[in-house]
């Protein structure tokens, strides 16, 4: 199309709401062209339609306790389980708990998209809990926490990462840890004894 007829169509862009920076976020929009393909209205906005099936597709890849995979539903409004874990290898005797994983440590390097681990001295968290906290008409919010208890000496935490477990194939050793965030964040210092605890929480409108 010709730059004119685009400048001389009607645009609308609109901006709904707070900024949600740092959040799972889309937008949508729309070209309206006459029956000669000239632009006659173009509209954009932010889009606050995620599916709930979005957020537990999410949810699943941070935490898979066995060999049971969430239920999503499909078109036909039938719930349907969709293999992020595949249940046949429950026969084998291979099947891993994929919790998600958090870990701490000392760098405060900038974040990178093409980093795979944290970037200092790392402090793992044993365990993680993942909680469902809504679930509703509106959204779908969960969160990933963990505790970690310092036992030796004094050490200053500056980043924080989120790790997940995926299986590559059918067997316990394609099972890999791999980094889905990173954050660096105000210095704490954890004294001997102290304990450091460490949260994602993630939220999608539905």
């Amino acid at each position: 199309m010709e730059a004119s007829l685009i400048a001389s169509a009607e645009t609308s862009v609109i901006t709904v709401g707070p900024s949600l920076f740092g959040g799972i976020w889309a937008k949508c929009g729309y070209d309206l062209l006459d029956k000669d393909g000239n632009p006659i209205r173009s509209w954009e906005g932010p889009s606050r339609s995620f599916m709930r099936n979005f957020g537990k597709f999410v949810r699943q890849l941070l935490y898979v306790p066995d060999d049971t995979n969430e239920e999503y539903v499909n078109d036909a409004g039938v719930a349907k389980a969709f293999n992020i874990i595949d249940s046949s290898i429950s026969s084998t005797g291979g099947v891993v708990v994929g919790t998600a994983e958090i870990a701490m440590g000392s760098s405060d390097t900038a974040v990178a998209s093409d980093q795979y681990n944290l970037q200092g001295s790392t402090f793992i968290s044993p365990a993680v809990t993942t909680s469902l906290l809504v679930e509703n008409d509106a959204e779908i919010r969960w969160k990933h926490e963990s505790l970690w208890l310092n036992t030796g000496g004094s050490v200053t935490i500056k980043e924080i990462g989120l790790f997940a477990h995926l299986r590559q194939g059918n067997v316990a050793s394609q099972n890999y840890r791999t980094m889905m965030m990173r954050d660096v964040v105000s210095d704490v210092v954890v004294a001997n004894g102290e304990t450091v605890v460490g949260r994602y929480t993630f939220t999608a409108a539905v």
